[in-house]
């Protein structure tokens, strides 16, 4: 296995990749003025909408953690050692 070029699964590109393209519509669907959020149909779009990115967060967080680095035998980053 080469330390410097990891091969990630599939799963992990996939939930890398949804998360730039999530990041971006948020960026670009931002609300100009606070009080736009006046209005409560929008204010709950954007309550979901952080809610959903924040959960997509902690998903690919913890997925990446437990089984990314479980399967990997290398030293780990920074050559701290393997993380468990």
């Amino acid at each position: 296995m080469n330390i410097n070029n990891p091969k990630y699964s599939f799963l992990a590109k996939l939930m890398h990749w949804g998360f730039v393209l999530i990041f971006i519509y948020g960026l670009i669907k931002q609300i100009d003025n606070i009080n736009q959020l006046e209005d409560n149909n929008l204010l709950k779009f954007e309550v979901l909408f952080a809610l959903t990115f924040l959960s997509l967060l902690t998903i690919r967080y913890f997925y990446m953690r437990y089984y990314e680095i479980k399967s990997k035998r290398s030293p780990g980053r920074f050559g701290l050692g393997r993380v468990r």
